[in-house]
């Protein structure tokens, strides 16, 4: 089964300089799902402001459950817009993928 989302990531509004942290948790089977965040298109990546960490994979009634957490520390302006919470699933040696993205958008205030 293509991965289907649990639990999307949610529309934030956070202060400039503040932090905010999303999670997503994808359900495929019988393999694991990636997950991989994206900012306004583009590729997020650990490092300086942003850390991305995933929870594990976990069975629940035979499915595979994926959990990923974006945070972001210091938010400034560029941060503002739309965040992608991207599952992608690729089963044995079919190495063609499927994905299915969740969005969500990221509004930052001024202080």
């Amino acid at each position: 089964m293509a991965p289907e989302f649990y639990a999307e990531p949610t529309e934030a509004i956070v202060t400039r300089g503040d932090s905010v942290t999303f999670t997503c948790v994808a359900i495929s089977s019988p393999s694991f799902t990636i997950i991989n965040w994206l900012h306004r298109g583009r590729l997020i990546d650990n490092g300086d402001r942003y850390n991305i960490s995933s929870a594990g994979n976990r069975r629940e009634a035979g499915a595979a459950v994926s959990v990923s957490t974006l945070s972001i520390d210091d938010v400034n302006g560029f941060d503002s817009g739309p965040v992608e919470c991207r599952a992608t699933y690729s089963y044995a040696d079919n190495s063609q993928s499927t994905f299915i993205a969740s969005e969500t958008v990221l509004g930052v205030l001024g202080k």
